[in-house]
């Protein structure tokens, strides 16, 4: 055609598809203004389904009407089971949503924390310049935190506290990211956070009821995640072992049913939680490791599903700063712990702690996704909760010995530097690669998975699918939100059986229009191992 210019295509083209930094921030930045389009849309067009809303703001409508014993506070689903931040992230999300009414107000607060996250996790892959396989322009990354139709739905059809969780977890790795690690570990451990999230919730949602306003917060939440996500990703800019695009991991970022139905149609705390994760994590990328740790604490708080990582935390911020920073930092976490939760611990402290870290809650055999294959006497069995501990240990100690910090000479030699007084600046990769990793090791041997826990990982399995780790096991529980006896979906993937386990996970994940971007993350790994075979 001769009205297009072809050496502008091809400019253009150039621009795109190697690797820069300004390639990366353009397409994150239309991407950003995409996601918020898309989500807008699944909030007019698709049916807000009704899982735990109604109940978190049951919750934080215990909390306004005085109620300071938290084994009181509960809702149509059960007691509440989560730190105090929830209560008070939902206590204005039902200020905000005229007592949880207004959904649709919801969903749009949801599709702004959404977005929020998205800019984090960009942010992360940005400041980590490299995934160890593949050499690709990293705004590729992009693409893969964006593309999930599950993610979507999280955040923004279930209104799930994951969310919330997660991204206070992400500011917390981003001041880390930054060496800011006090306000990273305040962060990660902000206390009693899920009573105060969702009194906040439930004041913006007319006390749940508005549920579409919820809807429209948790759009903000999902496009803020995402902003967070392309920054971590920006962070980490290389992959190296091919040079690729990085717009490929764009599209399998943003195309995720399962996500946007996790953040939009849900408004489940996941997102919630996830989304300050990633602003801990964007922080700690910055080296600013204060200001990542409170909200890091921040995501605690709102779920306990964000302490996966503290293993990998403790060494990153030892590493850094030395065991007398590192302590400090550990101990602003504590004391930011202590005084949101104050409300509950000056009137029953016992409650409070039982319902809000409750180690030992047994789950329900028909719910769980994971174990379903199991018989249910076998899945009750303590002996099974206590091999997975001990099996869980166990990678944690083999991940920290053999794959984390390698570049570095390891753990070990580290620690033993150390102790001589010798402390090392942790790049950006080694720093999302212990993350990515401890929290994803936990997940593999959870007592149970349900749905929303999707959002857990889905944002870091870029970096980890492209990254040159031993092994590597990601459980494929997202793909369903009913419980299955199948066993479930594993990648498993070595440097000598690379093609195997690919295989076996394309055998496993259905092959649809909604599964568009799981599948393309699988596909996109094949294609690796067919090049490299």
């Amino acid at each position: 055609m001769a009205f297009i210019d072809r050496p502008l295509v091809r400019s253009l083209s150039c621009f795109l598809l190697t690797v820069n930094s300004p390639g990366f921030i353009i397409t994150a930045v239309l991407l950003l203004l995409a996601e918020s389009l898309l989500c807008t849309i699944i909030i007019w067009k698709v049916p807000y389904t009704e899982i735990d809303w109604s109940t978190y703001m049951q919750q934080a409508s215990c909390y306004m009407r005085g109620i300071r014993n938290y084994s009181l506070i509960e809702g149509d689903t059960g007691p509440v089971v989560y730190p105090a931040g929830h209560i008070f992230v939902y206590r204005i999300l039902s200020a905000l949503t005229n007592g949880g009414k207004d959904i649709r107000r919801g969903q749009y607060i949801f599709e702004f924390l959404y977005l929020i996250t998205l800019i984090l996790v960009f942010r992360i892959y940005y400041k980590s310049r490299k995934i160890p396989v593949l050499q690709i322009p990293s705004f590729v990354l992009i693409f893969l935190c964006c593309t999930s139709y599950r993610i979507h739905s999280i955040f923004i059809l279930r209104l799930f506290n994951d969310p919330i969780a997660m991204l206070l977890f992400y500011i917390a790795l981003n001041f880390w990211l930054s060496h800011q690690w006090l306000t990273g570990c305040i962060f990660y451990s902000y206390p009693a956070g899920h009573i105060f999230v969702y009194r906040i919730l439930s004041a913006l949602t007319n006390g749940g009821k508005d549920i579409r306003r919820g809807q429209y917060i948790f759009e903000f939440l999902y496009l803020i995640t995402l902003i967070l996500v392309f920054r971590i990703y920006y962070k980490s800019r290389k992959i190296p072992v091919l040079q690729i695009p990085s717009f490929v991991l764009i599209f399998l970022c943003c195309t995720s049913y399962r996500i946007h139905s996790i953040f939009i149609l849900r408004l489940f705390n996941d997102p919630i939680a996830m989304l300050l994760f990633y602003i801990a994590l964007n922080f700690w990328l910055s080296h600013q490791w204060l200001t990542g740790c409170i909200f890091y604490s921040l995501a605690v708080s709102i779920k306990m599903n964000v302490l996966l990582f503290a293993p990998a935390v403790f060494f990153i911020l030892l590493l850094n700063n030395g065991p007398a920073k590192t302590t400090f930092l550990l101990a602003v976490c504590g004391v930011v712990q202590l005084y949101i939760a104050t409300p509950f611990l000056l009137y029953d402290p016992v409650s409070y702690l039982k319902r809000s870290f409750d180690l030992g809650r047994v789950f329900l055999f028909k719910w769980t996704v994971n174990w379903r294959f199991l018989r249910e006497e076998v899945f009750l069995d303590k002996r099974l909760h206590v091999t997975l501990l001990v099996l869980h240990a166990l990678l944690l100690l083999a991940f920290a010995g053999k794959v984390w910090f390698r570049s570095h000479g390891g753990l070990v030699l580290l620690l033993h530097n150390l102790s001589r007084g010798l402390r090392t600046r942790i790049g950006s990769n080694e720093v999302l690669m212990a993350l990515f990793t401890a929290n994803l090791l936990g997940i593999c041997v959870a007592r149970s998975l349900h749905y929303q826990f999707y959002s857990w990982y889905f944002h870091s399995l870029p970096y980890l699918l492209f990254s040159t780790v031993p092994f590597e096991v990601i459980p494929d529980s997202g793909n369903t939100a009913e419980s299955t006896k199948k066993l479930p979906n594993i990648l498993c993937h070595n440097k000598d059986g690379d093609i195997v386990g690919c295989r076996i996970v394309l055998e496993y994940v259905p092959v649809d229009g909604a599964q568009f971007g799981d599948v393309t993350c699988l596909s996109f790994v094949y294609y690796r191992d067919c090049y490299l075979q």
